[in-house]
């Protein structure tokens, strides 16, 4: 399988049936931290960051910011 990518339109995702939505993906940063018993909170050592985690898929909709027919004339749309 070969990993290009090309513009999915909302009537080719219709006559596929396929779900016109785009992938959402997020950045996470945990930074810990501990209590003691006498509530005094500390820091602890070092922070972890995740990049790109998956957290589902999100709906597009038509003619929206990300829509592939955002930008197209009325003629162009059908």
């Amino acid at each position: 399988m070969d990993e290009t990518s090309t513009y999915l339109f909302p009537n080719e995702a219709r006559l596929r049936n396929l779900t016109y939505s785009s992938n959402l993906y997020v950045d996470i940063e945990k930074q810990s931290i501990i209590t003691n018993p006498d509530f005094n909170t500390e820091l602890a050592e070092g922070q972890q960051e995740i990049k790109m985690v998956y957290i589902g898929s999100v709906p597009i909709m038509v003619r929206s910011d990300y829509c592939s027919l955002k930008d197209k004339t009325e003629s162009e749309r059908i």
